[in-house]
């Protein structure tokens, strides 16, 4: 009996635990299309895409990341804490004249892993770049 009552605990031990989902609104209209602009599960942070205005892809790009920021921000969070980045844009060549943007975003040189597509179009029309990052809570980021 007690050899069973110990394997037991072990096998509930051995279980994974199940993170509760935590999801960030921002936005009245989030729901209304079907998504929340953060996710948390566990020591993950999803950002949603995040769209820049601006007249040129630089002034895009900043936005973005200014945008990006606040959501980092609001979690206790900061750029280095991002691990997975995916841009979305459609015009590449335009991203990588802005690269400049980007680096600022990222401090002492602390980039995540990245991942930049072309695409035909995003979700409005109008829009001509779209990020968005995996972010990890971690009591040490280095």
């Amino acid at each position: 009996m007690r050899l069973r009552l110990i394997t037991l605990a072990a096998m509930l031990l051995a279980m994974p635990a199940y993170a509760e989902i935590q999801r960030d609104y921002r936005h009245p209209w989030e729901k209304e299309i079907g998504y929340a602009a953060a996710v948390r599960h566990g020591d993950t942070l999803y950002v949603s895409g995040v769209v820049g205005q601006g007249a040129t892809m630089a002034e895009q790009m900043a936005d973005c990341y200014r945008k990006i920021g606040e959501i980092l921000t609001a979690h206790g969070l900061n750029s280095r804490a991002v691990v997975k980045e995916t841009i979305y844009t459609r015009d590449i060549e335009a991203v990588k004249a802005a690269i400049a943007v980007r680096k600022l975003f990222y401090t002492g040189d602390a980039y995540p892993a990245a991942t930049w597509v072309q695409v035909d179009r995003l979700f409005n029309a109008s829009d001509d770049i779209e990020i968005e990052v995996q972010v990890a809570f971690l009591s040490e980021i280095q």
